[in-house]
Formats: C-alpha cells, sequence, structure tokens
C-alpha cells in the first residue's frame, strides 16, 4: 500500500515511471525501447475499462522516459503543464508499437508492464515546437538511473536517502522520488558517474547490499 507519493505530473516529467528504463538506444537512434508500468483503478468490476486505462498510463510513461534524455529534472511547473497538455496527452502518436510484458490486479488496481518502441526524434522535435527544450541544446550525455531502494521501515529514510542523493554522493547532478511505497522507495537519479560507481557510495555511506544492477538500474536493500 502507497504510503507517499509524488504528484501525477511530477512523476511523468521524472520519466520516470513505474518500471525503470530496460534497455536505451543511443540517443542518435530514430526509436528507442523502454519498458514501463502503467495503473488504473478498476470501477465497478470493469476490468476491460481499467487494463485500457492502466495501458494509456503506460504508454505515457514510455514517453516521459524518453523525452527525459533532454529535459530537466528541475524544469518548472509551467514546463510540466506543457509537457503534459502537448505531449503526454497524446502519447499514442509516438510509439511505433508495444506488447504488454505482464499484467496484474491486487486491491483494485489493475497494472500492466509494456515494452514500447517511441519514435525519439519526433518526440524531441516536438519537444523543440512545444518550446520546452532549446533548439540548439546539445544532446544530453548525462546518465539516468533508476534507483530502486528497499527495507525502509520510517519516513526519515525517505528523507536521508533523498538527502544524501542531492548532496552527499560525488557526480550526482539531481534526484527525484518518483514514489516511496511501505518499504521501498523509487528515485530517478541523473548522475556523471556509471551505477557501479553509485552503488559503491551507497555502500559507504547507507550500508546496502546490491540486489541488482545493470547500466541504467540498480536496486539496493539497507543492512539492518
Amino acid at each position: 500500500m502507497k504510503v507517499f507519493t509524488t504528484t501525477g505530473l511530477l512523476v511523468l516529467l521524472a520519466v520516470l515511471l513505474g518500471v525503470p528504463s530496460h534497455s536505451l538506444c543511443a540517443e542518435s537512434a530514430t526509436v528507442q525501447v523502454v519498458e514501463a508500468e502503467g495503473s488504473a483503478a478498476v470501477s465497478g468490476a470493469d476490468l476491460a475499462r481499467a487494463r485500457n486505462e492502466a495501458i494509456r498510463d503506460a504508454l505515457q510513461k514510455a514517453v516521459a522516459q524518453v523525452a527525459g534524455r533532454w529535459l530537466s529534472l528541475q524544469d518548472p511547473e509551467q514546463k510540466s503543464q506543457i509537457l503534459q497538455e502537448r505531449i503526454l496527452d497524446r502519447a499514442e502518436g509516438f510509439i511505433q508499437d508495444y506488447r504488454v510484458a505482464s499484467e496484474s490486479t491486487l486491491s483494485e488496481i489493475y497494472t500492466v508492464v509494456i515494452r514500447a518502441s517511441v519514435f525519439a526524434e519526433t518526440l524531441r522535435d516536438d519537444l523543440r515546437k512545444a518550446g520546452l527544450i532549446d533548439p540548439a541544446q546539445p544532446r544530453s550525455a548525462v546518465n539516468r538511473i533508476s534507483l530502486t531502494v528497499r527495507g525502509i521501515r520510517q519516513y526519515g529514510d525517505y528523507k536521508k536517502i533523498l538527502g544524501l542523493l542531492r548532496g552527499g554522493v560525488p557526480g550526482i547532478r539531481g534526484a527525484i522520488l518518483r514514489e516511496a511505497s511501505w518499504g521501498v522507495a523509487r528515485f530517478e537519479v541523473a548522475s556523471d558517474v556509471t551505477t557501479t560507481a553509485l552503488s559503491e557510495s551507497l555502500r559507504e555511506k547507507l550500508a546496502v547490499d546490491v540486489g541488482h544492477q545493470d547500466e541504467q538500474v540498480l536496486e539496493v536493500h539497507l543492512i539492518r
């Protein structure tokens, strides 16, 4: 059961959504393949409607993941609104194709995980037209890391971890708390360092075990 959550717009702008990106091609690629998780409430036992809404939510988050390659983590609220209205509300138009990797229903919430191919260059052009990125803006070399921390037992742990990510780890440019559930926190981190370097810093400063690690995803567990 979720006990803390960011607003919908910030979740989408963070890129993040739900399930982190599984594989991103080079930024110059026309299409980028990402995984994203979407969810929707089941109303009146209408599972078909909830499934469609969950897929739409996942598609928006997939597009937001790719858009996040060029957007700042600290973009103002006005840009978040423009992103929502001009880009995310028509997310299906940036999707080449997708498939549902998994789906489930728990506590009247329908959840899907999709793998989607996003037209990256078309998206980047539309971000320019919407005034969300500078036409002359160079392609970002900043790593986007999805960080999941498990073993959290109190709200103070969330604040401590976020504070560390925002000022206590060399090479971290910024971090957003995307979701906080009982025992779990998910962050998006803009970093100049690799997941290996980040995991070593977390081991040293937080005392964690690494559960999973690849180029863009890091999952750790607090040692009690």
